[in-house]
């Protein structure tokens, strides 16, 4: 068994964004807002968003992400 560390990254610029930051602070795991936590809004992403995350996230061996 693989022990999972990750931190809260931002999706600020796209989702796929947090594959990258997450990287960058060491992390294999991650969790993420759905949208702004301040206003509640929630973005609808696009499927070539989704894909593009699953892709990188999948490449970079990160998982599991949690979204609130």
């Amino acid at each position: 068994m693989s022990i999972r560390i990750g931190a809260h990254v931002s999706v600020a610029g796209g989702a796929e964004k947090a594959i990258e930051r997450q990287k960058e602070v060491g992390g294999n795991c991650g969790q993420i807002f759905a949208g702004s936590p301040r206003t509640w809004s929630v973005k609808e992403y696009e499927d070539s968003e989704a894909s593009e995350f699953r892709d990188l996230r999948e490449a970079s061996g990160q998982g599991p992400y949690v979204i609130h």
